[in-house]
């Protein structure tokens, strides 16, 4: 089957490409005019979010200088074959990536290109790009049909979308990947070790397969000390907490459904959750052992002031309610965790 080629997409520089009429020309001028004078009001609006944004860009990069100093290389596993010093370099320009004008700017960019959507432009979503086209008096389809048989399409903005790595997904495959080229490479070690022993065989082409095969592990590995470490970093996530993975049910929002998530929960606070669980517990039971002894005379309850005060205590709960607001607030930074890389950046044209 003969492959089809893909359009040569060009940027617009003609407005027009069909001859107008009177009546078109009349049309367009008020159309213009009017379309102008928005773009006009709309575009100093757009330089004062920009100016803000490139501020806040500037107060960005500040952080980011202060998240490099944060980057703990010693939080990197030691291992002699892995470089520690390129893992940090690639730290720091994905924070970099993330602090950057053009991505903090991606937004406004979108929404200014969709903004012009209407009688006089539309899109074309194209490989990772999105295209700003102008109308013609031609029908669009015709227009884009044509033009992709003339190996030629026109455009008036383009936005290349940057280019993400989840990390939970990433580092996942990442030690998968790991693992399987650790057991081939160890596997071709010992091979060599016994190939060696052989006078006719090519020793430079057995180091040569070897090395390429180890070279990959190491860059695996290296990739994998390096999204751990930016997201550490990123986060500012405090290693020096120990803490223990737990699981938190809460509602679904679409569906009502409980579904747990884990969280990273300060040890600390496990074990002071653990404890005042056992002394509710100690005291649901001395409570329940001394309403015993009213089951027949309910009346004399009342004056059992010591019970009615384990009673209230057992309910207020106020130790409790303490402690589950420290989990909440904890669970709610993680819930805002940046969990994705911007490897690629976005582009404008």
């Amino acid at each position: 089957m003969e492959d089809i080629k893909q359009p040569d997409i060009q940027k617009e520089e003609e407005p027009s490409e069909v001859e107008p009429t009177q009546e078109d020309t009349q049309e367009d001028t008020q159309e213009d005019t009017q379309e102008d004078t928005q773009e006009d009001t709309t575009e100093d609006t757009q330089e004062d979010t920009q100016e803000d944004t490139q501020e806040d860009t500037q107060e960005d990069t500040q952080e980011a200088d202060i998240e490099f100093e944060d980057i703990d290389i010693s939080l990197i596993t030691p291992n002699p074959i892995i470089n520690p010093e390129r893992i940090v370099d690639n730290v720091k320009k994905y924070i970099s990536n993330y602090n950057s004008s053009e991505f903090k700017q991606y937004q406004i960019k979108l929404e200014e290109l969709y903004r012009k959507l209407g009688k006089r432009y539309y899109t074309i979503h194209k490989d990772n790009a999105i295209y700003l086209m102008k109308k013609t008096a031609i029908d669009d389809t015709e227009r884009l049909t044509d033009n992709i048989n003339k190996n030629k399409i026109t455009y008036v903005k383009k936005i290349t979308k940057p280019k993400y790595i989840n990390i939970e997904t990433k580092l996942d495959e990442l030690s998968q990947s790991i693992s399987s080229q650790k057991q081939k490479v160890d596997l071709m070690y010992n091979n060599l070790k016994k190939e060696l022993l052989i006078r006719d065989v090519d020793k430079k082409k057995l180091f040569l397969n070897f090395e390429n095969e180890k070279n990959i592990l190491i860059e695996l590995m290296e990739e994998l000390e390096t999204i751990k470490l930016y997201h550490i970093s990123i986060n500012k996530i405090n290693m020096k907490t120990e803490t223990r993975n737990v699981i938190y049910q809460d509602k679904n929002e679409d569906d009502g459904l409980l579904e747990g998530k884990s969280y990273k929960i300060d040890l600390n606070i496990i074990n002071d959750i653990n404890t005042l669980q056992g002394e509710r517990l100690d005291l649901y039971n001395n409570i329940i052992s001394e309403l015993v002894k009213y089951i027949e005379k309910p009346k004399g309850l009342k004056n059992d002031k010591n019970l009615i005060s384990m009673m209230k205590e057992y309910i207020q709960n106020n130790d409790i309610d303490i402690i589950n607001k420290k989990t909440l607030k904890i669970r709610k930074e993680q819930d805002h965790y940046i969990d994705y890389i911007v490897y690629e950046l976005p582009k404008y044209e």
